[in-house]
């Protein structure tokens, strides 16, 4: 399809010569912008091999060369490159060995071909999930070890906060969930330090500010991720010419839209009640059918059906931890810290706050949200 760009979209596709950064909102059309323009560089004369383009997921990887696949495909059949075809063609065969990749995987390229000017071993490899949450996993066992053989009065404190009779699962996963917050931030230890100054004030201050603060700023921020994920996914159909996914695209869109007009305001039970009336349409089973979709092969339509599903999958869940962060009872939540007061020690950690990953550090176990007194 033609696309009409604005002059700051053209300005990111055709200026060269210059190093160029780009910065757009979610659903702006980065991704199509930087498909046209390596579209550009290729019909200017710049092979594909000779490229770098570097994302942050291998999905996003993936879909690049899928949306490059298509544009120069496109380029070939367009009558304004006669005369180019063999050029073309060729670009297509080098797409699967082009620098299509994700940082990690370009740096360990770059690591294994250049090992010996760094002194480290050709044979490394990226640290991946399983082995990571395995190492995590006896790490954690290692600490609790080390604490129960201590006489950490702290860790007992924690314990009779956190723990029950029959197990410290609940404790177990507030750390976890803490190392991974802070694994993902530049100065992990002065964070901390930041939240536990912010912790140490007033009770009362607290629960009625920082705590309601810190679930609505959860709220607001899991809304946003909605939108954007809607907005990716409509901006997806559309680039790769998928009508039918398209139209329920724009549904999901209307119902994101829809979500952050209801925690306008910050009225928390206005809030539950036009978030409980909000849902996403069901997709439809002949959406990606070859019959909705003419140009397109099974095998190619499996893949875009997968990328399409994993954005409305992530979009979903997004929009479910909305409706769980607003899930509690407003009174009993300014109720429930208040038994604490005089015996949770404020140099020692700063008071949870339930489902709430942005302040304080840990959220308290599900039950005791549920069940507070």
């Amino acid at each position: 399809m033609t696309e009409k760009w604005t002059d700051k979209q053209k300005d990111a596709i055709y200026t060269s010569g210059k190093s160029l950064m780009v910065s757009a909102a979610a659903g702006s059309g980065k991704t199509a912008v930087m498909v046209e323009r390596v579209k550009q560089l290729v019909l200017n004369g710049t092979p594909v091999d000779r490229m770098l383009v570097v994302t942050f997921t291998d999905a996003s990887a993936s879909e690049m060369k899928l949306r490059i696949e298509k544009a120069l495909t496109d380029a070939i059949k367009d009558p304004a490159n006669a005369g180019r075809g063999e050029y073309l063609i060729r670009q297509l065969d080098l797409l699967p060995v082009a620098n299509i990749s994700t940082f990690h995987s370009f740096a360990l390229e770059v690591l294994r071909k250049f090992f010996f000017v760094i002194g480290c071993e050709p044979n490394m490899k990226i640290l991946d999930e399983p082995t990571k949450a395995m190492l995590r996993e006896k790490a954690m066992e290692e600490l609790f070890e080390e604490k129960y053989e201590s006489d950490d009065e702290a860790f007992y404190r924690l314990l009779d906060k956190f723990a029950t009779d029959r197990s410290d699962r609940d404790l177990r996963e507030m750390v976890e969930a803490l190392d991974k917050k802070t694994d993902s931030l530049p100065e992990p230890e002065k964070w901390l330090l930041e939240r536990m100054d912010e912790a140490s004030g007033s009770f009362d201050d607290f629960v009625e500010g920082d705590l309601l603060r810190g679930l609505w700023d959860n709220a607001e921020k899991a809304a946003l991720e909605t939108l954007k994920l809607a907005r990716e996914e409509k901006e997806y159909a559309e680039e790769m010419g998928l009508t039918a996914a398209s139209e329920l695209a724009d549904s999901d869109v209307l119902s994101a839209e829809a979500i952050m007009d209801a925690l306008k305001g910050r009225d928390w039970y206005s809030a539950r009640e036009k978030l409980s009336s909000i849902k996403f349409a069901n997709q439809p089973s002949s959406t990606f059918s070859v019959k909705a979709n003419l140009g397109y092969g099974a095998d190619r339509l499996e893949t875009m059906k997968n990328r399409f599903h994993s954005l409305r999958e992530a979009m979903k869940s997004a929009s479910k931890s909305i409706s769980s962060t607003l899930s509690g009872d407003l009174e009993l939540l300014k109720k429930w810290p208040v038994s604490l007061r005089a015996t949770a020690p404020k140099p020692l950690l700063p008071y949870p706050c339930p489902r709430a990953g942005v302040h304080p550090l840990l959220p308290i176990p599900a039950k005791a949200w549920s069940a507070a007194d």
